[in-house]
């Protein structure tokens, strides 16, 4: 890492954040299971499960994601669905636009999805990716 004076510690750490959506839709997925992730897998395969995190603290950080889309982003913004979220953005400096998050779950048994979404130079994590989101899992439930 470069930690010349003439760099504030924020840049260089900013470049640092790294983080999958493939990982955060199965961390997303275990709060949606009691700390179990059921490891995604293609149509018509068979799944592993794996403890990802302990049961009490999945469904904490669960009942703070539901608490979000309910009290924050407005449960409106995803008519007949009911949306576990959380949105996030990523800040990638010369004057682009940041990259906006949204990942979560839906607490459905018959549609038992997580999902995650990244918007590069979308901006808001919620009204960029959680639009998107919104329309994908409108499409999935309705089949």
């Amino acid at each position: 890492r470069d930690r010349s004076p003439s760099r504030g510690l924020g840049d260089v750490y900013k470049r640092q954040d790294l983080v999958c959506p493939y990982a955060m839709m199965r961390l997303a997925g275990a709060y949606a299971n009691g700390g179990t992730v059921v490891e995604p897998s293609l149509l018509g395969q068979s799944s592993k499960t794996t403890q990802l995190v302990l049961a009490d603290t999945a469904q904490k950080i669960a009942s703070m994601m539901n608490y979000n889309v309910v009290y924050h982003y407005g449960q409106n913004r995803f008519p007949g669905l009911n949306i576990s979220a959380k949105t996030g953005t990523a800040e990638v400096g010369d004057g682009k636009a940041a990259h906006g998050w949204f990942v979560g779950f839906l607490n459905d048994e018959e549609h038992p999805y997580a999902f995650v979404c990244l918007v590069e130079n979308g901006g808001s994590g919620l009204g960029a990716a959680g639009s998107v989101i919104n329309t994908v899992l409108q499409a999935a439930v309705a089949k």
